[in-house]
Parts: structure tokens; sequence; C-alpha cells
């Protein structure tokens, strides 16, 4: 296929972001289960720009990208998200297994708004419960069909 990939209009996109690879194989297993689009992004090739283009519905983000072989650590990628255009109505879920971090800065992550946080390990339905609700919640209204309205 040449062009772009159609998505149908009822399946809603979640980017994940993070550096490991089999994370990424993993959460893309989990929420395609779900029937989600899963766009998985290593967090070392990506700007926000690139991040933006996916027009995700949810961003699933982890805090602790590789400082070393990414452009943006996770941090960074929450705070650009809530002044791009694209992204600041969007939210994320910020997954890391180093807890002290959460907790240091979960105030300041709360601040930029509907950023969920969610450590390592964690249950594969509490994610998908969590996702379910906030992808839910910015589903578009259905389309409703004028002759419903004489049924």
């Amino acid at each position: 296929m040449n062009g772009p990939e159609l998505i149908p209009v009822d399946r809603r996109r979640v980017t994940v972001i993070n550096d490991d690879a089999e994370v990424l194989a993993i959460l893309r297993e989990i929420l395609e289960d779900q029937a989600y689009d899963v766009v998985g992004m290593r967090g070392a090739e990506k700007s926000i720009e690139e991040i933006a283009v996916t027009e995700p519905d949810l961003l699933v983000v982890d805090l602790r990208l590789d400082p070393q072989a990414s452009r943006l650590s996770g941090w960074e990628m929450v705070a650009m998200s809530r002044v791009h255009p694209r992204l600041r109505e969007v939210p994320i879920i910020v997954i890391s297994a180093d807890l002290m971090a959460i907790r240091e800065r979960a105030e300041e992550l709360q601040a930029y708004g509907d950023v969920h946080l969610m450590s390592k390990p964690f249950e594969v339905t509490t994610l998908e419960e969590l996702v379910r609700r906030l992808v839910d919640r910015t589903a578009p209204p259905p389309i409703r069909d004028e002759d419903d309205e004489d049924r």
C-alpha cells in the first residue's frame, strides 16, 4: 500500500513512547487486543512534532527515557505536549518504575492537567481500564442518523 493507512473511524489511536522495544511490543499487544490503533515510537527517535503528527487520542509515555539516546525525556514530552496545539488536550498516561521520581514530581505532573501516573509493574487490567476511561471520554459523540429520530 503506497498511501496513508486508513484507520476505521471508530478506532481510537494510542501513541506509546518508550525506548525499550520489548515494552513497546507488550503495550502494543495489550492495546491492540482492546481494539485500539497503536502507534509505537522509540523515544530516542522522535520529536514532539513527530508525535503530534500521529494525532493521538491518548499518549502513553515512559517517564525515564534513556537520556543518552532520546531527544526528549519523558518529563519534557509531557511539558511540551501541554503547549503543543495538537496535543494540549490529549490525556497522558505516564508510566515508570521509578517510584521516587513519580512521588517527587507527582504534583508537578498533575499541574499539567489530564496526566495520569502508573507505576511499573502494573496490572494489565488496570492499564486497560484507565485507557478505556480516558479514550472513551475523548471520543466524539456518535453520528446520529436523521432517520433514527422517526423511530
